[in-house]
C-alpha cells in the first residue's frame, strides 16, 4: 500500500467517525438562545446556533444526524444550519460569528452553487415552495432523505465535488441507498449559473460561513430583509395639472407593481411570482398615490395602472420599472406623473313637431337651423372645442399630451361651471330619420349638462325654453334622445306658426258676390288639399268661426269631424248651388291641414290658424254659380310668426271666359262643303281668359240648322272633342269633324261648341243662326228640255240644243261659282260622244242670293242620238271645288229622250210593195216609233217621195201626204199612215215613204231615206198606148195659168216662212250665247 492510499483511507475513516460524531455531539450540546433584532448580516455578526434534534433517514452506524438550527430574524424563523466538513468534528451549539458572506453577486463556481443547494434545502424557500419544481427534480419527497441529500451536496460542493466523496458515500454510507447519488446530482446540477433554478433565487437571499477552529464549517442561508415603497402624481392630461374635469375624480385609481424580480418574492407567507402583482396603492383627491415603506420587499418591479378613477381612462401606455434595494427607501415618481384622459362622449337631441309628437316638420316648414345651447353644470372646469357645433377642426383628445397649445391657439377653451359651452344646431339626420342637433362623440368631458334652444328658425315658435339635463358617463357614448334612458331629456317640441286664410268671391265689372262657390287650397309642400266655400256674401275663410257653444252641442259628439266639412266637392264632377245652400251651416266650420312631410297627421285644434307655415295655391273649383267665369288660381304664404294670423285676399275677381267659333270646310277653306261621303270640317275654336298651362276639352256637335236639333247621319249625332293645354290666356284651337254628308245636300249644319274643365262646362257658343259656326251644303237640282220642243222630248237633228234649268239652293251669295254638265247616255251611264268629243256645257255664275237658277246650254250634232236617252249631269264648283252635284241617271228632270222612227210602205191591196195603179191608190204606211215619251202627244206626218227625182210625189199641185195625231201609251210602238192618191201617172216608177215625227209643232225626228226597201213601193209601168198631147196652155188658158200663178204664191210663202224661221234660230242663238257669257 503507498501512502496515497493509506491517506485515503484514513480520510474515509476520520470523515465517517467525524460525522457520526459530529451528529451525536450536536444532539448533546445545550442550547443557545439568542435575540434575532442583534444580527446585523455582516462579516463579524454573530448569530445563535441551537440542536435541531435527531433526523433519521437510513439505518445503521450513519444513518442519523443531530440537526442545528438558528433564526436570524428574517423573516425566514427557524431554519437548519448545515455542516459542510464530514470528517471534522460537527461544531457545538451557541454563538457563531460569520466568517464570509455569499450574495448575489457570487454568481459563478462552488459560492454560487452553495447559494443555490442552500436556498432549495429543506426549511429554505426553494424547498419549502418547491420553487421551480425542485422537489421533483432532486429530491424524494421524504424530508429526513431530502435533509440528508442537501446536507451532502452541500459538502460536495464545499470541497469543490472531489470524487473520491463519491467512494466514501458508496461505503460507509451504503445503507443509505440512493441519497448520495441525489445529493450528488443535486451539488451538479446547480453548479450551473444559467439555470432556470439559479435565476429564480431572489436577490436577497445570502448565505453565511461560519468556520471554527477543530470542528465543521457550517452554513446558514439568510433572507435579507429589503423593503421599501414607491410613489407616484395622476393628472389630468388635458389641463396638464391634477385638476378632475366635470364629474370626473383623480381619487381612486389603483396602481399595481407586479414583481419582475426574475423569481419570486414573499411579502409574509404569501409568495409573489414573477409577473404577478405585489401591491396595489390608490391616487386621492389631489391624483397622489404612496405605498408604504416597507410595501415591497427586495426585488425589480414594474409599477402600472390598474384601474381608472371614476370620469377617466384607464392609462394602459404608462409603465414604470423600480428596484427596491434599500430598506425603507420610497422610491419617488411623481417627476413623471401619469397623464389620465377624461372619459369624454357626446349628445345628440331631436327636435319635433309639437302637434305631430314627431321629428317631422308641419307642411312647408322645417326644424333645419335651431340653435341649442349647452351649459356646464358639472362640478368642476372642462376642456372643450372652442366650436363643439361644428363637425370641422376635430382634437385629438386621446393623444396622452397637454392641450395647452391647443388652449393657446383657441381651438380648445375651458369652460367653468354654470358657463355656456357653445351651440349646436338642428339639421335633417338621414341615418335617424329625424331632425337632430349633436357634438361629435368626444367633445364634452365626463360630466353634468344642460341644453336648452335658444334660436328658432323662420318657421317654427321656440316653445320649449327650459333648460333639459344630461350627463355624460361613458366614454365614446353619445347619450342621445333615443338610448332608451335620454327620451325625455333630449327631446325638444316646437309649435308650427300658423295662420288662416281668408277672402270675398266678385264678378268682373258688376262685382257681384259669388255665393256657394267653393275653393281649393294645396300645400305646396305635401299637396295636401281642402276645401272652403263662400257664404252667401262670397266670403269664405279657412278659420273655424263657430261660436264657443257650438263646439260642445252634442255630448260625446265629434266635433272634430266637422272640419274639412267640403272635401267631397274634390271628386264631384258637377257642383250644384241648390247642394251647398242645403249646407251653409258647414261654411263656418272652416278646415285645418295637419299634414306632415313624411305623410303623419296631426290632431285637429281650433286654437290656432287652420295652415301651417307653407306657401299655397287657392284654385276656385267649377260649379253653377261661377259657369262662363275665368276660374282664379294663385298662390299665397303662410309665413307670419304666430299662430294666429290672417292672410286677408281680400277680393277675388273673375273674369268671363269666352269662346267663338269658325267653322269651314277641309277642301273648300270656307263654311261650304259638297254633300259627299267623307266630309271634314275643321272649326276654329277661339277662346279667351283661360289659364295657361290647365288642361281643357272641347266637345263639338253638329247641328241641323231648320230644325234645330242634333245632326244624324246613320241615326247617330256628329260629336267631336279635342282636349288642349293653353299656352296663352287668348287663343284659338281646331276641332275636327270627320262623317257622311252624303244626303246633306241642300242643308245647312251649324258646329255648337262646349268648353269643359274638369268634366264641368264653363263656356258654350250655340247659336244656331250664326253664319260663322254655319256649314252650308248646297243643292243642284236640273231640268233639261229640248229648246224647242220646250220638253223632254228631244230632237235628232244635226243641230241640236238641249237647255237644261240648273236650280242651285243653299249657296253663299255674293260668291262665284262655275256649272260644268256633260251629257250622258242613259243606256251605258257613260258620256255622250259625238264626233269623239263629249258633250259638254259650262258657265260661271255669282249667286245674288243662296237660290236660284241658271240654264246651261248644251249644242251638238243628235243625228246619230235617235232611240237614245241622253242625261244631263251638273257638277257646282267654288274655287274649283266641287261643292254640289246633280248626276243621276233614274231622274226624268235630267232626261231627254230622243225619239227614233222606221216606217214600213206596202200598197193597200197587194199588201206588199208593188203598187196596182189606178186613179185611187192606198198606200199604207207602218210608222214604227222608238223612245217615245209616253202620255205625250205626237203628230206623224208623211210624204210620198218619187225615188227618181227625189221629190214630192204630186197628186195634182199637191204633194202626196198623210198625217197623223196620237198620243203614245208606250214609248215604244206603231202607228199606220194612209197615202191615198192618183197613181195613174207612176209608170215603173218607185215611191219612197218619207215620214217626220213631230212634236209640239217640232220635228223631232225623220225618216226620209230613198234607200229604204221597207219604205219603197213600186208602181209598174202601162201597157204601151198612145201618148196624149199634153201641150203647155196656151194663151188665154186661164186653168193652166191659174195654176201656175197659185203654185208660185205657196212657194213664196214657204220661202218667206223660211227666211222667218232662220232670222229666229239665229236669235235663239245669240241668247246662248250671251247666257254663255
Amino acid at each position: 500500500m503507498n501512502r496515497k492510499t493509506e491517506f485515503k483511507q484514513k480520510f474515509k475513516q476520520l470523515l465517517t467517525i467525524a460525522f457520526a460524531s459530529m451528529m451525536v455531539l450536536g444532539s448533546a450540546l445545550p442550547a443557545v438562545t439568542e435575540t434575532a433584532s442583534a444580527f446585523t448580516g455582516k462579516v463579524g455578526s454573530s448569530y445563535t446556533v441551537t440542536d435541531g434534534g435527531r433526523i433519521t433517514y437510513g439505518s445503521g452506524d450513519g444513518g442519523y444526524s443531530n440537526s442545528r438550527k438558528c433564526d436570524l430574524g428574517d423573516g425566514l424563523g427557524s431554519r437548519y444550519t448545515y455542516c459542510v466538513q464530514p470528517a471534522k468534528a460537527s461544531p457545538p451549539t451557541g454563538k457563531v460569528t460569520v466568517d464570509k458572506v455569499i450574495t448575489d453577486s457570487d454568481d459563478k463556481g462552488k459560492w454560487n452553487a452553495l447559494r443555490n443547494i442552500v436556498f432549495y434545502s429543506p426549511s429554505y424557500p426553494g424547498y419549502e415552495k418547491n420553487i421551480s419544481n425542485i422537489k421533483g427534480a432532486y429530491y424524494t419527497g421524504n424530508f429526513t432523505k431530502d435533509w440528508a441529500i442537501a446536507h451532502l451536496a452541500m459538502a460536495y460542493i464545499y470541497e469543490g465535488r472531489p470524487s473520491d466523496m463519491a467512494t466514501w458515500g458508496g461505503t460507509k454510507a451504503s445503507g443509505l441507498g440512493d441519497i448520495w447519488t441525489k445529493a450528488k446530482k443535486l451539488g451538479d446540477g446547480l453548479w450551473n449559473a444559467d439555470s432556470e433554478k439559479d435565476e429564480a433565487i431572489p436577490g436577497n437571499f445570502k448565505v453565511f460561513i461560519s468556520t471554527m477552529s477543530g470542528v465543521q464549517d457550517m452554513v446558514v442561508g439568510y433572507l435579507e430583509d429589503i423593503r421599501g415603497g414607491f410613489r407616484l402624481q395622476k393628472i389630468d392630461n388635458d389641463l396638464d395639472e391634477p385638476y378632475a374635469q366635470g364629474d370626473a375624480s383623480l381619487e381612486g385609481a389603483e396602481f399595481t407593481a407586479f414583481n419582475k424580480s426574475g423569481h419570486a418574492v414573499f411579502l409574509g407567507e404569501k409568495k409573489i411570482n414573477q409577473g404577478e402583482a405585489a401591491v396595489t396603492i390608490r391616487t386621492d383627491k389631489n391624483g397622489l398615490a404612496k405605498s408604504a415603506a416597507d410595501a415591497l420587499p427586495y426585488g425589480d418591479y414594474l409599477v402600472k395602472e390598474t384601474k381608472a378613477p371614476s370620469g377617466y381612462q384607464l392609462n394602459d401606455k404608462w409603465s414604470r420599472a423600480i428596484s427596491i434595494r434599500k430598506d425603507g427607501e420610497i422610491i419617488d415618481i411623481t417627476s413623471d406623473p401619469v397623464r389620465e384622459n377624461v372619459q369624454r362622449g357626446g349628445v345628440q337631441i331631436v327636435k319635433r313637431d309639437k302637434e305631430l309628437k314627431k321629428s317631422e316638420a308641419l307642411g312647408g316648414a322645417d326644424l333645419n337651423g335651431i340653435e341649442m345651447t349647452i351649459k356646464n353644470v358639472s362640478g368642476h372646469d372642462v376642456l372643450v372645442r372652442s366650436d363643439i357645433g361644428s363637425p370641422e377642426n376635430k382634437v385629438d383628445w386621446k393623444a396622452l399630451s397637454s392641450k395647452k397649445d391647443l388652449i393657446d391657439s383657441g381651438k380648445v377653451k375651458r369652460v367653468k361651471s354654470g358657463e355656456d359651452m357653445g351651440k349646436i344646431t338642428v339639421h335633417w339626420n338621414e341615418a335617424k330619420k329625424a331632425y337632430t342637433a349633436e357634438t361629435l362623440p368626444d367633445d364634452l368631458p365626463y360630466g353634468t349638462y344642460t341644453i336648452r334652444e335658444t334660436k328658432t328658425n323662420k318657421t317654427y315658435q321656440r316653445t320649449d325654453k327650459s333648460e333639459h339635463l344630461f350627463k355624460i358617463r361613458e366614454d365614446g357614448k353619445t347619450v342621445s334622445y333615443d338610448d332608451g334612458q335620454n327620451e325625455m331629456a333630449l327631446t325638444f317640441d316646437n309649435y308650427v306658426y300658423r295662420s288662416d286664410v281668408q277672402g270675398t268671391k266678385i264678378g268682373d265689372g258688376d262685382s257681384r258676390r259669388f255665393a256657394f262657390v267653393p275653393f281649393k287650397i294645396i300645400a305646396a309642400s305635401n299637396g295636401e288639399t281642402h276645401v272652403v266655400v263662400t257664404d252667401k256674401n262670397g266670403f269664405f275663410s279657412t278659420k273655424d268661426r263657430r261660436a264657443a257653444g257650438d263646439l260642445d252641442e252634442e255630448e260625446g259628439k265629434d266635433n272634430a269631424r266637422c272640419q274639412n266639412p267640403f272635401d267631397d266637392l274634390l271628386n264631384e264632377k258637377q257642383i250644384s248651388t241648390e247642394s251647398l245652400k242645403k249646407r251653409a251651416e258647414q261654411i263656418r266650420c272652416g278646415v285645418f291641414f295637419g299634414t306632415g312631410q313624411f305623410g303623419s297627421k296631426a290632431a285637429m285644434i281650433t286654437d290656432a290658424g287652420a295652415l301651417p307655415y307653407d306657401t299655397y295655391t287657392i284654385e276656385e273649383m267649377r260649379c253653377e254659380n261661377n259657369k262662363g267665369y275665368v276660374l282664379q288660381k294663385f298662390s299665397f304664404t303662410v309665413d307670419e310668426k304666430t299662430r294666429t294670423g290672417t292672410v286677408d285676399l281680400e277680393t277675388i275677381t273673375d273674369d268671363l271666359i269666352t269662346i267663338g267659333t269658325k267653322a269651314k270646310a277641309e277642301k273648300t277653306g270656307m263654311n261650304l262643303s259638297a254633300a259627299e261621303k267623307d266630309v271634314k270640317l275643321m272649326d276654329t275654336v277661339s277662346y279667351t281668359n283661360l289659364v295657361p298651362g290647365k288642361e281643357y276639352v272641347l266637345k263639338g256637335k253638329l247641328m241641323d240648322q231648320k230644325t234645330g236639333k242634333e245632326l244624324l247621319v246613320n241615326g247617330k249625332p256628329v260629336v267631336s272633342q279635342k282636349k288642349f293645354v293653353p299656352e296663352k290666356k287668348d287663343g284659338t284651337v281646331d276641332v275636327e269633324f270627320v262623317f257622311s254628308g252624303a244626303g246633306l245636300a241642300g242643308t245647312s249644319t251649324v258646329v255648337f261648341e262646349d268648353l269643359y274643365e274638369n268634366d264641368v262646362n264653363i263656356a258654350s257658343h250655340a247659336d244656331i243662326h250664326d253664319e260663322g259656326q254655319t256649314i252650308h251644303f248646297p243643292e243642284v237640282k236640273t231640268h233639261a228640255e229640248d229648246r224647242k220642243t220646250k220638253d223632254e222630248v228631244g230632237e235628232t237633228h244635226k243641230e241640236t240644243t238641249i237647255v237644261d234649268k240648273v236650280n242651285y239652293r243653299n249657296l253663299i251669295p255674293g260668291k262665284e261659282y262655275t256649272v260644268k254638265g256633260v251629257l250622258m247616255d242613259k243606256e251605258t251611264g257613260k258620256p255622250v260622244m259625238v264626233n269623239g268629243k263629249k258633250v259638254t256645257s259650262e258657265k260661271k255664275f255669282t249667286a245674288h242670293k243662296a237660290d236660284g237658277t241658271v240654264e246651261m246650254n248644251f249644242t251638238f250634232d243628235a243625228s246619230s242620238l235617235k232611240g237614245r236617252t241622253t242625261v244631263v249631269f251638273e257638277d257646282l264648283f267654288y274655287e274649283g271645288i266641287r261643292v254640289a252635284s246633280h248626276g243621276d241617271l233614274t231622274d226624268q228632270d235630267q232626261t231627254i229622250w230622243h225619239p227614233e222612227i222606221k216606217t214600213t210602205a206596202k200598197d193597200s191591196k197587194s199588201g206588199n210593195h208593188e203598187a196596182s195603179r189606178g186613179k185611187k191608190v192606198s198606200i199604207v204606211d207602218t210608222v214604227s216609233y222608238h223612245n217615245l215619251v209616253v202620255g205625250k202627244e205626237y203628230t206623224v206626218k208623211g210624204v210620198l217621195m218619187d225615188k227618181g227625182t227625189g221629190k214630192p210625189v204630186r197628186d195634182g199641185l199637191s204633194a202626196v201626204t198623210s198625217e197623223k195625231k196620237f198620243t203614245a201609251e208606250k214609248k215604244d210602238g206603231t202607228v199606220e199612215m194612209q197615202f191615198t192618191f192618183d197613181a195613174e201617172k207612176l209608170q215603173g216608177d218607185d215611191v219612197v215613204v218619207f215620214e217626220d215625227l213631230i212634236h209640239n209643232g217640232i220635228t223631232v225626228t225623220s225618216h226620209a231615206d230613198l234607200s229604204d226597201k221597207d219604205q219603197t213601193v213600186h208602181f209598174p209601168k202601162k201597157p204601151d198606148t198612145p201618148p196624149e198631147n199634153s201641150a203647155p196652155p196656151k194663151t188665154g188658158d186661164r186653168t193652166k195659168l191659174l195654176g201656175y200663178i197659185a203654185l208660185m204664191l205657196v212657194a213664196g210663202t214657204t220661202a218667206a216662212g223660211i227666211a222667218y224661221k232662220k232670222r229666229q234660230m239665229h236669235k235663239l242663238s245669240e241668247d246662248q250665247d250671251d247666257l254663255k257669257e
